[in-house]
């Protein structure tokens, strides 16, 4: 839900809820899957002037970290201000060495859990293996079954404005993907690559929102 829309001069302020309605974490089960925010802004013309978590054709998301470095992984953030800031909600595995990995074997916990709570779940009461990993156990907008998520666009001289924001859904992220492809040489995997290059459907929309300001 759009908790708050202004314009201050030539800067676009949208201020987003995410609320999970359902009784375990969302995304929930296994960490391949994960959420985020597609959030675009158009000038009267339709023209793009901003976008934030843009979904390729091979089902990478623009601008997030671990897409292209499977060292890394996309922060959570309080405030969007670039393109390359993409709000996900996701859980990444670290290994023994506190590494990250994409391979559940070899999994020993979270460097990374911003999968969206229940309602009532308590995260600095909640004990280690279901607790919340990363910045977001730090950041008082995320906890009890809601995020709050705040754009802030330089929009220049444009007038009038209007956004969309699009809560979307992977149950295979694109880094799970790329660490498989790392051993396309055995026949499973290159079977499963040739399914993968032939799928239409690289995400799907939870919910979807709009507005406009002059």
């Amino acid at each position: 839900e759009i908790l708050n829309q202004s314009r201050i001069n030539n800067e676009l302020i949208v201020q987003l809820r995410i609320i999970n309605r359902s009784g375990h974490k969302l995304p929930t089960s296994y960490p391949s899957r994960r959420m985020y925010i597609h959030f675009v802004v158009r000038d009267d013309a339709g023209k793009v002037i901003f976008e934030s978590g843009e979904t390729r054709s091979d089902g990478s998301i623009a601008g997030v970290d671990a897409d292209t470095d499977l060292g890394i992984y996309e922060p959570h953030y309080d405030e969007i201000t670039r393109s390359d800031q993409v709000q996900v909600y996701e859980a990444i595995m670290a290994d023994t060495d506190n590494r990250v990995t994409y391979t559940l074997l070899w999994a020993a916990g979270y460097k990374k859990d911003t999968r969206i709570t229940p309602d009532g779940f308590d995260k600095n009461l909640a004990p280690d293996h279901v607790r919340v990993a990363g910045a977001a156990l730090a950041h008082g907008n995320f906890d009890s079954g809601r995020d709050l998520i705040t754009y802030r666009v330089d929009v220049g001289t444009a007038s009038p404005v209007s956004f969309e924001a699009k809560l979307k859904y992977q149950s295979l992220g694109y880094a799970f993907v790329a660490d498989l492809l790392r051993d396309i040489d055995h026949p499973e995997v290159a079977r499963f690559a040739a399914f993968y290059d032939k799928a239409r459907i690289r995400a799907e929309t939870i919910a979807w929102l709009s507005g406009s300001l002059p």
